[in-house]
């Protein structure tokens, strides 16, 4: 598997987590409204994906991996 579809993955993931999450009546549901809610969990995600990246031998399949894109994501976010 290409090192390239864990992270777009991700990406959707965080997409559409944004879009669950702006569904509530005071929101209205556009791209640009989710894309502005997404936007910093995708910079943690990015950041997550670099740091585990510099600092892990393992590929983005592993559960140590995962664990580093998932707390940056959620503290970042």
């Amino acid at each position: 598997m290409s090192r390239a579809l864990p992270a777009v993955l991700d990406v959707v993931l965080v997409v559409l987590f944004a879009a669950v999450g702006r569904r509530s009546p005071a929101e209205e549901l556009d791209v640009t409204g989710i894309l502005r809610t997404a936007a910093p969990f995708l910079v943690g995600t990015a950041a997550g994906w670099l740091l585990a990246s510099l600092t892990l031998d393992s590929g983005p399949r592993s559960l140590a991996f995962g664990a580093v894109v998932v707390v940056c994501t959620v503290v970042l976010g």
